[in-house]
């Protein structure tokens, strides 16, 4: 899952699957290029919001967002105006299903970008499940999908 307008850039880059899982953490990677002096984060869900302050804060800072989730400044090349961060949604729950993280490279979301994250619920169980002993130490299982 890759959104790009530029100059934000989003991914999902953790796990590599999608969609995701209940209990996962899900890392969302913003890369600005040509940025300015803020990275905004937010939930418009939980109405969280988090600031990075590309001048100021310094690569590795962390900002708890009311423990919805978390972003860090990964990198900075202030000359280049270029900025990577990251927002971490740490074990996800079915009930944010559909929500979304969005990062901007202005104070106010004048240029921003947002990724959607979906979540995969429990599966039904397998139908005809059967086996057969193929030796004492394999078996064969077979089944039907749900």
């Amino acid at each position: 899952m890759k959104v790009a307008i530029t100059p934000v850039f989003l991914q999902q880059s953790s796990p590599s699957y999608h969609p995701v899982c209940p209990g996962d953490n899900v890392t969302i990677t913003c890369n600005v290029s040509n940025g300015s002096a803020a990275l905004r984060w937010e939930d418009p869900n939980s109405n969280a919001v988090g600031v990075l302050y590309t001048e100021d804060d310094v690569a590795g800072m962390d900002i708890n967002c009311f423990g919805i989730f978390k972003i860090i400044l990964v990198d900075k090349n202030q000359q280049n105006f270029e900025f990577s961060s990251e927002a971490t949604v740490q074990n996800i729950q079915l009930s944010n299903n559909g929500s979304s993280l969005s990062c901007s490279d202005e104070l106010f979301g004048i240029s921003n970008n947002s990724v959607s994250i979906f979540i995969s619920g429990v599966p039904s169980s397998p139908g005809n499940v059967s086996f057969t002993a193929d030796t004492t130490t394999h078996l064969t299982l077979n089944w039907s999908p749900p």
